[in-house]
């Protein structure tokens, strides 16, 4: 039987972080885990009871939170958030099946084509993400007036071409 044990400051920055970005693996690195390990530490953080536990007191503290807090998260992933995993598919020379793409994050990603050429990957805007945070931060700003911005950062995406976006 596991009694419980208070977290240390590593696990509680990956309850904070996963809180925020709801990805473990972001989670862990952000929170000082091994680049090489992130993914398996935070899989394995969020089963234990104690980090479960934290997590819904962290939910419990936000748990009036609205759209808008859940779109500010969002846009600062996309500010701020690794792109390495969508950069990954750039470099596999095969069809890396379900299962290699299943752990990645493709959250960064706006579309994704593959060609003859190779795969090509368009990101979101992160500067527009920046612009749209910078804009919610301003004392005059309402949901009303960052409308535009979240627009904005829609429409930079271009829209897939007419044949389903493919090339070959």
């Amino acid at each position: 039987m596991r009694l419980k044990q208070a977290l240390n400051q590593k696990e509680l920055a990956f309850c904070i972080h996963y809180h925020s970005l709801q990805n473990p693996r972001e989670a862990a690195l952000a929170a000082g885990y091994p680049a090489d390990r992130a993914a398996r530490a935070g899989r394995a953080l969020l089963a234990r009871p104690e980090i479960s536990a934290q997590l819904a007191a962290l939910a419990r503290e936000e748990e009036g939170r609205d759209l808008a807090s859940q779109v500010r998260a969002g846009l600062h992933r996309l500010a701020f958030g690794s792109a390495a995993d969508a950069a990954k598919l750039l470099f596999w020379e095969e069809d890396p099946g379900p299962q290699a793409l299943e752990g990645l994050d493709l959250f960064q990603v706006a579309e994704l084509r593959r060609g003859k050429n190779g795969v090509e990957v368009k990101f979101f805007d992160r500067i527009k993400a920046l612009e749209a945070l910078a804009a919610l931060d301003r004392p005059e700003t309402t949901a009303g007036t960052a409308l535009p911005f979240y627009r904005a950062l829609l429409g930079s995406v271009e829209q897939p071409a007419e044949d389903g976006g493919r090339d070959d």
